[in-house]
């Protein structure tokens, strides 16, 4: 029989010391954290999502203007420079305005190209002064969505900020 021996722990007793609380990134001065603010995007009924028809639109900002000989003058541009291509331009009104649509762009590459050969031109184009009117491209879907003043206002800051 073999001497029982009497049992041993291998424990160290350490001294109780209070965990010290490290600083907050805030108050910490010798490492600072910093966090990258997400830009703020407003909920927004327009998108960006590619569509397979687009329009080049001119904007003018009084209901009262006769736009006869400025879409005349949109249809020669069109002829001249875009002869074949099946461009029709066309006229809505809501509120005070008066909003010219020229489509159907089958993609923004070809919209694109059509609104820099046309800018350069409307002062000649449209009959109006250059302060009551303004254009922008939009796919078919977000210009549907233009309804009122307030719609056309928030379009142009979509477009501001993403084209």
């Amino acid at each position: 029989q073999q001497p029982q021996l009497p049992e041993i722990t291998l424990q160290k007793v350490l001294p109780e010391t209070p965990l010290k609380a490290l600083p907050l990134p805030a108050e910490n001065k010798h490492n600072p954290v910093t966090t990258a603010k997400q830009p703020s995007v407003p909920d927004s009924i327009f998108h960006m999502t590619p569509s397979n028809s687009y329009y080049f639109v001119i904007v003018v900002n009084d209901a009262s203007i006769n736009l006869s000989s400025s879409r005349f003058g949109i249809g020669e541009f069109n002829r001249g420079s875009f002869a074949g291509k099946g461009l029709k331009h066309r006229l809505t009104e809501f509120d005070n305005e008066q909003l010219i649509y020229i489509g159907n762009f089958s993609n923004f590459e070809t919209v694109k190209k059509y609104a820099d050969g046309i800018r350069p031109q409307l002062q000649q184009i449209m009959k109006v002064p250059a302060t009551s009117h303004q254009s922008f491209i939009s796919s078919k879907e977000n210009f549907e969505k233009i309804n009122s003043k307030e719609d056309l206002n928030k379009y142009l800051e979509f477009y501001k900020n993403n084209f």
